[in-house]
């Protein structure tokens, strides 16, 4: 079968080249992320918090990511080299599952070559997911999954792809909750094409749902009882019902169309950039699953929900990374449309130009730390919290359980201090019920020495005096006069006040 493929003596990588390409890669941003800082962001530190215990969920995230991270800690110990190395896997599936459904529904090894280095040319997945995202890779992987198991449904209509189509979907629900919208887009879409429909419409379809379901209902009845937990995060939809409709449908299609854009974009721009004057190979490469109608109408689909929403619901505001599960069906579909035009010298071309933009990161990324004084650039990864734990821990009985109120200070001092539970004020009761022997810890936010809520907590447990907390100090790492500080009380709640 004639295909876009080079002639054989034109250099290009294969496969196993690819891979291991992307896999030293991916090595080599596990151990730079790890040597960089003992210290974690957000998402980091609200992983080594709730890995303290099994749980059916945490909060307002799914928790099939905690879940997978506490087996990783399990393994490897809980470390920044951990975080890294579950993370720096799941963007490896990444590029990898995009190679190999543009390879599927091709049959060409440049299109899945085209598609894998496109990866890198989205900076929500090869910028923002390094520097600190953990449930959206997760669900993107998953997505990825569940595409490329529906079109193995769509061409085989195999008993078995239709129940590991369900466990897709189950496991995506698990994810992040917006997977639902990439499904509910793509099933739609499907049903409005001749061979998708007889797909979805297969009463094996129904077993793959079951299934699915059945993942989802044990963390689903989690999510009925602890409906204000699960729901905690809905303020940064910035759902505004109390505004004129006029003025949030347009602040809400803004936010939109800025997201998605900024998502895109480079990807739309920069590969086809590439190919823009390639002669059009004469040989007709057909495409399995009438996958570019199927792609192109899942993203409109999704599209049409995301602007219903805010049309209806009032939802104002939309971030980079909700799409993420979503967007990353782009890079195959480009690859597929480009299939015809993918000629030798502009894929060596393009391949250079991945291998420069791989380097840039690996160079950029640990350098916003390193010259984070020099570019006037702080973050968390700068704070010295394990050198102050360091100080603290002496002062801790061993059954001391440590609180805050704040998430990176409790995955940071968990991180620090692995003998000691430690947990936001939010969790307590639930993952330490009954603590007796308590260390509450903070940083000075801005001018106040401690938040107002946290005050506000501790004085309701019991009466104490502030004057006995203590305070220590460190230096913020690769600055150099520049000092960061902590203080802790302790409450022995044995004794009578």
């Amino acid at each position: 079968m004639a295909t876009s493929d080079s002639p054989p003596n034109a250099w290009r990588p294969t496969q196993i080249q690819l891979f291991s390409a992307f896999a030293i890669y991916f090595g080599i941003q596990i151990i730079s992320r790890a040597l960089l800082s003992p210290s974690t962001h957000l998402d980091e530190s609200e992983q080594l918090v709730f890995t303290q215990q099994w749980a059916w969920g945490y909060g307002p995230q799914p928790p099939l990511y905690t879940w997978i991270q506490k087996i990783f800690f399990s393994a490897f110990g809980v470390s920044v080299f951990s975080l890294a190395l579950f993370k720096n896997i799941l963007l490896f599936l990444i590029s990898t599952l995009a190679s190999a459904h543009a390879r599927f529904i091709t049959r060409s090894h440049a299109c899945g070559l085209v598609a894998a280095v496109s990866v890198l040319f989205i900076p929500q997945i090869s910028w923002e997911s390094q520097r600190d995202i953990t449930h959206s890779v997760l669900a993107t992987v998953c997505s990825l999954a569940a595409l490329g198991m529906f079109c193995r449904v769509v061409e085989f209509r195999k008993t078995s792809d239709y129940l590991a189509l369900g466990i897709c979907i189950g496991l995506g629900c698990l994810s992040k909750y917006n997977f639902v919208l990439f499904l509910a887009g793509l099933l739609l879409a499907a049903l409005t094409l001749k061979n998708p429909r007889a797909a979805v419409l297969n009463w094996r379809m129904f077993l793959a749902v079951i299934l699915g379901v059945l993942i989802l209902l044990p963390h689903g009845l989690w999510a009925v009882h602890h409906a204000q937990m699960a729901t905690a995060t809905s303020s940064k939809l910035a759902i505004q019902h109390d505004q004129p409709w006029l003025g949030s449908t347009m602040k809400g299609l803004t936010s939109l169309f800025l997201a998605s854009i900024a998502f895109i974009l480079p990807v739309i721009v920069i590969t086809p950039l590439f190919f823009l004057r390639a002669k059009k190979s004469p040989d007709e490469i057909p495409v399995r699953c009438d996958f570019v109608r199927l792609a192109l109408r899942t993203l409109a689909v999704i599209m049409i929900l995301a602007v219903s929403c805010v049309l209806f619901v009032h939802v104002t505001n939309f971030r980079g990374r909700w799409f993420q599960p979503i967007f990353l069906v782009v890079p195959v579909l480009i690859a597929v449309l480009l299939r015809q035009r993918l000629e030798a010298r502009r894929l060596k071309w393009l391949v250079g130009f991945s291998v420069f933009v791989a380097i840039a990161l690996l160079i950029a990324l640990p350098s916003r730390i390193v010259f984070g004084e020099k570019l006037h650039h702080e973050e968390p990864l700068h704070f010295p919290y394990a050198a102050l734990a360091a100080q603290m821990k002496n002062d801790l009985a061993p059954e001391t359980v440590i609180v805050t109120d704040d998430q990176v200070l409790a995955g940071n001092l968990r991180l620090a201090l692995p003998a000691h539970r430690v947990v936001t004020t939010e969790i307590l009761n639930d993952f330490a019920p009954g603590a007796q022997h308590l260390a509450f810890a903070w940083t000075p936010k801005k001018k106040e020495a401690r938040s107002q809520a946290l005050t506000d907590y501790v004085e309701q447990l019991s009466s104490v005096d502030w004057s006995q907390a203590k305070t220590v100090s460190a230096d913020y790492y690769y600055f150099r006069n520049k000092q960061g500080t902590m203080s802790y009380l302790l409450m022995d709640r044995t004794k009578k006040p």
